[in-house]
C-alpha cells in the first residue's frame, strides 16, 4: 500500500493504519483522526521480534507476556 493510510476490520470495529516499514511516518495517522501529536497511537507487531525492533524502551514485562500468549491475541 506504498506507505498510506489503511482501513481494516477489527474484532469489534474498523481500524485505520500506515505499514511502518513503507510510511514515512505517522503523521498522516494523527492528522485524519485529528489527533495531538503528543498523544500515542497504538500499534500492532506479529512477533516477539517485531516488538523488540520497533519498540522502544520496551518493558521486560512486556517481552513475558509475549512469551506467554503469543502466537494469539493481547493487548
Amino acid at each position: 500500500f506504498a506507505g498510506k493510510p489503511v482501513v481494516f476490520p477489527t474484532d469489534t470495529v474498523y481500524g485505520i493504519g500506515v505499514a511502518v516499514g513503507l510510511s514515512e511516518s505517522p503523521k498522516s495517522l494523527f492528522d485524519i483522526k485529528r489527533r495531538d501529536a503528543e498523544k500515542a497511537i497504538p500499534w500492532l507487531v506479529g512477533s516477539k521480534n517485531a516488538l523488540q525492533f520497533y519498540g522502544c524502551d520496551v518493558p521486560n514485562y512486556a517481552l513475558a507476556l509475549a512469551d506467554e500468549f503469543w502466537p494469539g491475541p493481547l493487548t
